[in-house]
């Protein structure tokens, strides 16, 4: 049995054209989440001999800062996030400080930089900067891990007051 195709194609004097229009757009995002443990207690350690002074050896690590950004008509093209102690205040002769570790995760983008450690209270201080259109993943192991310290201001012992123990929330800003 054989077979025989045959085909014919017309080719136009004028090539024709259409075209339409499509609307591409890009929102613009500004959030910032702590992952971890909801409450962390961070204790001065009783000395154990007379004449020697309380330590301070509590640290906390427990907690991831993840954030995601895209730079709007309204923002600046590098976001940075800060820190502030929003209630509670640390105890006189104290200092608690945050140090934001280097970005590790599964994100994409311009991650911000850490500025190292910063002793927080009630103003704003800035932790990770130069944040550009980005994601870090969600959760623990994603974004950049919290280090929480609590300092012993030896130049304030005398401040020290068992009474003055404080419960603070520190809040998290992603803003240019």
């Amino acid at each position: 049995m054989s077979c025989c195709l045959t085909g014919f194609t017309q080719t136009p004097a004028t090539p024709s054209t259409v075209s339409h229009s499509l609307q591409i757009q890009i929102p613009q995002v500004s959030l910032v989440n702590v992952i971890g443990n909801s409450h962390v207690k961070l204790a001065l350690q009783a000395p154990i001999e007379a004449g020697t002074s309380i330590t301070t050896i509590d640290v906390d690590s427990s907690f991831w800062l993840n954030y995601s950004f895209i730079k709007g008509g309204v923002t600046q093209s590098k976001n940075h996030i800060y820190a502030r102690i929003a209630n509670g205040y640390v105890p006189m002769g104290l200092s608690l400080s945050v140090y934001a570790k280097p970005y590790q995760g599964i994100g994409l983008g311009g991650f911000g930089i850490s500025v190292g450690a910063v002793t927080l209270g009630q103003n704003e201080q800035r932790v990770i900067e130069n944040i550009s259109s980005c994601f870090t993943g969600t959760g623990i192991g994603n974004g950049h891990q919290l280090v929480y310290q609590l300092k012993l201001d030896s130049e304030k012992y005398d401040l020290l007051d068992f009474e003055q123990s404080q419960q603070v929330s520190v809040v998290y800003t992603i803003s240019d």
